[in-house]
This record gives C-alpha cells, sequence and structure tokens, in this order.
C-alpha cells in the first residue's frame, strides 16, 4: 500500500534522485539549523566546564576563564570534543532533572542478520549532558568526540529512534556480561 497522491505526477516526482536528494538536504538543514537554535538557547544559561578546569577547581586553582558564562560554547569545550543536539523524542522527562556534567549512554536498535531479530547497542557510551532545549522539539545537548558526532549525527539523519541511559552519580554501569 502506497501514498496517496492527488496529482498523478506526484507519486512520479516522489521517487526521482533529485527529490530524494532535496529532502536530504532539507532534512539536514533543519537539524542544523536546529542545533543552532539550541545552542543559542543555552549559550551563558549552563557553562560547561572543561576536566582541567575541575582539576584547577579541586586544587584552589582560577577557574573563571574556563566557567565563565560569557564565553561561547565552543570556548568552553575541551579540546578534542565536539556538541551535539539530539532528539529525546517521548524521553523528555528522563532529562527533566539532569544536570550539566551528568554523562549517559545513546542506544539505538541494531537490525538482526537474516532472519534474526533486532537488538539495541550502545552507540555512544559516557556522553556528557550539555543541557535541553525548554522550546518545542524535546532536543538534548551532549559533548562526545568527533568521531561519535559522525555516529549520532548518521543515526539522526536516518531518522534512528534513539534511548538513552543516564548513569549514576557514583559512575559508569558496568559492562553487560558477554554471553
Amino acid at each position: 500500500m502506497g501514498i496517496l497522491f492527488s496529482h498523478p505526477q506526484a507519486e512520479r516526482l516522489v521517487r526521482r534522485a533529485p527529490f530524494r536528494l532535496a529532502a536530504s538536504i532539507a532534512a539536514g538543514l533543519f537539524a542544523f539549523l536546529l542545533a543552532y537554535a539550541l545552542l543559542n538557547a543555552l549559550l551563558g544559561e549552563q557553562p560547561v566546564e572543561s576536566p582541567e578546569a575541575s582539576t584547577n577547581s579541586a586544587s584552589g586553582g582560577n577557574t573563571s576563564e574556563s566557567t565563565s558564562g560569557s564565553l561561547s560554547l565552543a570556548a568552553r569545550l575541551p579540546a578534542g570534543s565536539v556538541a551535539f543536539a539530539l532528539p529525546t523524542g517521548t524521553q523528555d522527562s528522563l532529562f527533566g532533572s539532569a544536570r550539566v556534567g551528568d554523562r549517559l549512554d545513546v542506544i539505538a536498535p541494531v537490525p538482526g542478520q537474516d532472519s534474526a531479530p533486532a537488538t539495541a547497542a550502545v552507540m555512544v557510551r559516557g556522553a556528557t549532558f550539555l543541557g535541553r532545549s525548554t522550546g518545542p522539539g524535546n532536543v538534548i545537548l551532549v559533548q562526545v568526540s568527533p568521531e561519535e558526532g559522525v555516529v549520532l549525527g548518521h543515526l539522526v539523519q536516518s531518522g534512528t529512534r534513539l534511548t538513552y541511559a543516564l548513569w549514576s552519580a557514583t559512575g559508569a554501569p558496568a559492562p553487560p556480561a558477554q554471553p
């Protein structure tokens, strides 16, 4: 059963490669604009403290440069990491009481091979929570490595429904036992 179109030429148009390319570009532009809006909304609200700043703070050092609300988000990210916006879908309540610096895993479904059932796998382990959107869209901002950002970008662009597991304040959960 296919999509019903009111115009006979509409179905052929939708199935053509240029239309699919244009739709993909539009989806990418939408994701970029959503991330841009979220970053602008979060700037200065909840500063991100780098690992170096945490060390300086614990030893009584000056952390005003790394935690100042006047610095851009990019300036507050530790070297070698990126900020990434992710949709929360129906899991928005999980992040209602999450705080900047909390850690989480990003989980995605993995299709089974041949006739095996689908399963789930941790795609990013230990992403750092940077904040969430208070507007429409239910989006969170996380700090990850550039490589993890590429994986997340692919998952988001392909429409994969992501799930999240928030870590305990005492640290990472134990890795799952191998069968």
